[in-house]
């Protein structure tokens, strides 16, 4: 019923788009939804509030005046030329007049919906200056506030992350005592040495069949000394199995380390490949993080709460990828542990066959025919065992490449950190 009662008037127009407005927004239209939805309200409350001007009702009224006193002026014209139609002018006067009289409730009315206006317009100032600076100050310094809490919480999480940095640092130094003993270990098993034994070897051979030439000789009981002599060589033809049988055993056990030197270079190329992969991840995220911050800090007036979502979500990957480097370190140590203790298992087996080379010596001693055979497979044992120094060799230096590139790595990650821990320092002392 009110709406339609204010139809009559462009005051109702206007409390009819308020009214409408209340209706698509589901509230009352004084109540804004946030900054840019107030400041647009109240500018469609300024058009509004200028397009209802009380000058215009008194113009179309001084109009209307004008009108009837002229249609007066033209009723008394006619009264003067036109007796005999005075009643009828006298009629059209009545009309006139109730016509006037019909207009003042109308004028009344237009008085009331200004006066309305004019209550209404006192209502929204107040609402207006309600909503004060004092306000707005508040809530940018809480925000200030919570911004400097989250860089305190960022300072605490890089302080924690220095006793893992020092660990590593400590790991590190391990692996390269342990790659440097294993180096020392290596160099120990000398092809010069064996070298060295094997001319003495050959020596103490020559002496023996010069020995065994003077006492064959000296004694003619050749019978006898053939009969001993079979009896040499069938010995000797035992120790012979016994040393195959043990450089049976020593192949496998070379083959086995092979194999293992195998998958220790498949872990090492992981290794490798993981640490790459950390890297890139690290340089990509870093980038990421780079361009959110630079983006954060351009909106930092209006978009507060971007910067405490964004920079948690990227503290736990930190600690993700601190973790996989203190694991793949782990894993390192555990490699280099275990190739010591095969390095051990090797020396121990090379010692076993120096020393039975030493007893075959001793036994060849005793003989003169089968010591070129002795000789022969002395000198077979003496090319497997520098077949393996030179293994051993090619694997100490694999090692000393996967020991470069583990420090190259570990340098490339300390310097990733450094420039995080920069930047993160740079961002807090902006946000303070």
């Amino acid at each position: 019923m009110r709406i339609t009662w204010l139809y009559t008037s462009e005051a109702g127009v206007c409390y009819e788009l308020l009214y409408r407005r209340s209706s698509r927004l589901g509230r009352p239209w004084w109540v804004p939804k946030n900054d840019q939805e107030q400041l647009e309200a109240l500018q469609a409350i300024q058009k509004l509030v200028k397009g209802i001007d009380a000058h215009d009702f008194s113009q179309r009224h001084t109009e209307q005046i004008k009108e009837l006193r002229r249609l007066a002026n033209v009723v008394r014209d006619l009264n003067a030329q036109q007796p005999k139609q005075v009643e009828e002018i006298r009629k059209l006067t009545d009309v006139v007049k109730n016509d006037l009289d019909a207009l003042e409730p109308n004028l009344e009315q237009l008085a009331q919906n200004h006066q309305e206006q004019l209550k209404f317009l006192g209502t929204v100032e107040k609402l207006v200056k309600s909503i004060s600076t004092q306000d707005f100050a508040q809530r940018y310094a809480e925000q200030i506030e919570e911004l400097r809490k989250l860089a305190n919480v960022v300072k605490t999480d890089l302080d924690t992350h220095k006793p893992n940095q020092e660990r590593l640092t400590q790991n590190h130094q391990e692996q390269l005592a342990a790659l440097s003993a294993v180096e020392e270990l290596v160099k120990g098993i000398s092809a010069r040495g064996f070298a060295q034994r094997h001319d003495e070897q050959v020596e103490s051979l020559i002496e023996i069949k010069s020995r065994l030439e003077e006492i064959s000789a000296q004694q003619p009981d050749k019978e006898g000394m053939m009969q001993k002599h079979e009896e040499q060589i069938r010995m000797l033809e035992n120790l012979k199995d016994e040393f195959n049988t043990q450089l049976e055993k020593l192949e496998s056990a070379m083959e086995k380390f092979v194999q293992e030197q195998q998958d220790k270079e498949y872990l090492k190329r992981k290794h490798r490949e993981l640490l790459v992969a950390l890297e890139k991840k690290q340089k990509v995220e870093l980038t990421s993080q780079l361009a959110d911050i630079r983006q954060l800090l351009d909106k930092i007036g209006n978009r507060q709460h971007s910067i405490q979502s964004a920079i948690p979500e990227q503290l736990p990957k930190l600690r993700d990828e601190n973790a996989q480097s203190n694991t793949l370190n782990a894993e390192s140590v555990e490699l280099l542990s275990k190739l010591q203790e095969e390095k051990a298992g090797v020396q121990q087996q090379l010692q076993y066959v120096r020393n039975r080379l030493d007893q075959t010596t001793r036994d060849l001693e005793e003989a003169k025919s089968p010591a070129q055979d002795a000789k022969s497979e002395n000198e077979e044992a003496q090319r497997k065992i520098r077949d393996m120094e030179s293994l051993l060799e090619q694997r100490t230096k694999s090692l000393d490449n996967a020991q470069s590139r583990t420090t190259e790595a570990d340098s490339t990650k300390e310097s990733l950190e450094a420039s995080l821990a920069t930047w993160m320092r740079e961002m807090i002392c902006e946000i303070n």
